[in-house]
């Protein structure tokens, strides 16, 4: 990735608009992003992979949900008319989620690879015909959730919903078509009803109590559980091997009062972090990337007519209200403190993490990195990737 001004990548991108109705001279900067202050290129236009940027993102983001690949589209040419559909998307609204811009994506491929398996090698032999025909292939498909259920219709509407993007976005293109549906659209032909009642259940009271005083029991537990982590901490270990270590870190555990073993230690401060999970989102009301949002001391208190009020902060990225604040119980507050001190190891490795891909110029982990610093819901990935993320 290379450092570049706003003024080269506003000169690109007014250079691209232009040359996208004849499809000549499709080069240059497509995505930038942030790191440190400095604007860096992620993708360019003739790149076969274009990256979103991560700057913005919701913290619990996987990095696979910024990555668009035109690979996935099989026909060259469709492959190619989808560039010109994605660009203009992005750029035609800034505030778009990322993970909006990757959704339509996915359904953009599975379009373009149904009419390639269709004959079909271009979007501008698309015509209303063609368009009724993938809204009956949509009809008959069904859903992964309902074993043997038709699509819900906000799922229609979606696939649906990509082939007018196509033909808004090509229309002053060599690859334009007519619309798809005349006097008609994608919602009506999904038979999309306007939501009527929220798409998230409230979790039943039955449920919910029982949830709820199982966290609250083991945040009783938390100096024990985090104490007994951090004396294995700083044990001297004498065993090379794992197996040996495990044990001996059992041995050492029973010393101190702890006779589940190792294991049963590890079990419990996962289902400790998961029980502070509860406890602040019954009790504040926040979304799920809300709390990923929340980082180390981002708490206050206040005192108004004799009573101490609590404010969680944190930062809500859906609703682009930016840095904002939730009053909440003293409870959620000892969960808050409860995970900075969970998350400290990870925190530590996080930095040093940090100060290395700043040695070597990765600035796209960079920016990773520093959006994940701090985070309480601070978790580790799978081992294989060796990646520090914040809880998904």
């Amino acid at each position: 990735m290379s450092m570049v001004s706003k003024a080269v990548v506003l000169a690109d991108r007014q250079r691209l608009r232009e040359a996208l109705p004849s499809g000549e001279g499709l080069l240059g900067i497509v995505t930038t992003d942030r790191a440190e202050g400095v604007l860096y290129v992620l993708s360019r236009y003739e790149d076969m992979v274009w990256w979103l940027p991560k700057t913005g993102c919701p913290t619990s983001l996987v990095d696979c949900k910024r990555k668009l690949d035109f690979a996935r589209i099989r026909c060259k040419q469709l492959r190619s008319e989808s560039k010109a559909v994605m660009a203009r998307l992005i750029w035609a609204n800034t505030k778009l989620a990322v993970s909006t811009v990757s959704g339509q994506f996915m359904k953009l491929v599975v379009w373009l690879n149904w009419l390639h398996d269709q004959g079909i090698r271009s979007l501008a032999q698309v015509t209303p015909m063609v368009a009724d025909r993938y809204v009956q292939h949509v009809n008959q498909l069904t859903s992964p959730n309902r074993i043997g259920g038709p699509l819900a219709p906000g799922t229609k509407a979606q696939r649906l919903l990509v082939v007018e993007t196509c033909w808004r976005h090509l229309l002053d293109t060599p690859n334009g078509f007519d619309h798809p549906w005349p006097e008609n659209s994608a919602s009506a032909l999904a038979k999309l009803k306007q939501a009527t009642k929220p798409k998230t259940d409230i979790i039943p009271e039955e449920v919910l109590h029982p949830l709820f005083q199982q966290s609250e029991s083991l945040l009783s537990r938390a100096t024990e559980l985090l104490g007994n982590r951090d004396a294995v901490g700083d044990y001297q270990l004498r065993y090379k091997n794992l197996s040996g270590q495990i044990k001996e870190k059992s041995r050492f555990l029973k010393t101190r009062g702890w006779d589940l073993g190792f294991g049963a230690l590890n079990n419990a401060l996962r289902e400790l972090r998961d029980g502070c999970f509860v406890i602040i989102l019954a009790t504040t009301g926040i979304r799920a990337h809300e709390l990923g949002n929340i980082r180390r001391d981002h708490w206050y208190s206040e005192v108004r007519d004799g009573e101490r009020f609590y404010f969680l902060g944190s930062r809500s990225d859906k609703t682009h209200e930016g840095e904002t604040s939730w009053l909440c119980p003293e409870i959620a507050i000892h969960a808050v403190k409860t995970l900075e001190r969970l998350s400290e190891p990870m925190q530590i490795e996080l930095e040093q993490a940090l100060e290395h891909a700043i040695a070597v110029g990765d600035h796209q982990e960079v920016t990773r990195l520093q959006e994940c610093s701090e985070c309480v819901g601070l978790t580790s990935a799978h081992p294989e990737t060796n990646k520090l993320l914040i809880f998904k």
